[in-house]
């Protein structure tokens, strides 16, 4: 009879690779905090005018220069003239004249230029003034940190006792920093390779080992911490890892015979045999379980 180890029973497979996304810290593997990147920004019509109302950088260096396009597209029926305040601070700046002009049906492109110097959140806006009134377009640099993306559980095949299983399954880099990680597993999983250093959204195959020691079905959560490389692992993710084990069951099987019958269980009967002859009989060797068995 199979007992369980540990948590609830094993679900189906259809949930083998649903998709789980944490970042922030945590100390404890099995209490973590999803966090999901943010939705592509909508654009917003400001005075006949479609643009984004923010440009938001993510991924970027200190001492590097990144630059991102802010549009401006009319869609109205009549020119429209503005007067541009650029951002206050240094880490921002544009290249554009300080008054533009839109035609109907056109669009203007204001390149718009961050230059970091630590790693910290930025923050700053551009504002147009109009004849029919005003506008902001926020500017922010957020800090870029690591995210790996793992599955929610894996589900090994099923496993006869002391013997092996394995299932494969996908880490990728979601960042677009080099990202170390470690995993902790719990027996009788084993996760390889165990640790090593993610690129710039790479993506790798990891390969689950399951060697079951009881008859038992195992429930267990694998931690893997991670962080940016030289930095300390201080983030995790976790993996529900989960396999039933079973013993395998074998039975011989001969020729039915009445000494069969009376020992209850297969005789081979070779029956009278010369001196110096020899007799050959086969049995069968049946394994009714849904288990494999390696050796006898």
């Amino acid at each position: 009879m199979l007992a369980e180890s540990e948590g609830p029973k094993p679900i189906g497979s259809e949930a083998l690779w649903k998709s789980s996304i944490i970042v922030n810290n945590t100390k404890h593997p099995v209490t973590h905090h999803q966090h999901k990147r943010r939705a592509p920004i909508q654009r917003s019509c400001f005075l006949g005018l479609e643009t984004k109302p923010e440009l938001l950088w993510e991924d970027w260096d200190e001492g590097g220069e990144f630059t991102k396009s802010l549009t401006l597209k009319n869609i109205g029926l009549k020119l429209q003239k503005l007067q541009l305040r650029p951002p206050v601070t240094k880490f921002f700046s544009i290249s554009s004249s300080r008054n533009v002009a839109v035609s109907p049906g056109t669009t203007l492109s204001i390149p718009v230029t961050f230059k970091p110097e630590e790693k910290c959140k930025y923050e700053d806006s551009i504002e147009f003034h109009g004849k029919d009134g005003s506008f902001q377009v926020s500017l922010q640099a957020v800090v870029p940190s690591p995210a790996l993306e793992v599955p929610d559980t894996v589900l090994l095949p099923l496993c006869a006792v002391h013997q092996a299983a394995s299932a494969p399954f996908l880490l990728k880099n979601l960042s677009k920093l080099h990202t170390y990680f470690h995993w902790e597993c719990p027996e009788p999983f084993q996760v390889s390779p165990e640790e090593g250093v993610l690129k710039p959204s790479q993506e790798i195959q990891l390969m689950v080992v399951f060697q079951p020691q009881q008859a038992l079905l195992y429930n267990k959560l694998a931690a893997c911490r991670f962080g940016e490389e030289g930095e300390k692992a201080d983030c995790c993710v976790a993996v529900r890892l989960q396999g039933v084990a079973k013993y395998p069951c074998l039975q011989l099987r001969s020729p039915s015979s009445k000494a069969e019958q009376q020992h209850g269980g297969p005789v081979l009967n070779f029956g009278s045999v010369a001196v110096g002859q020899s007799v050959q009989k086969c049995f069968d060797i049946c394994n009714p379980s849904h288990v494999s068995k390696a050796g006898f």
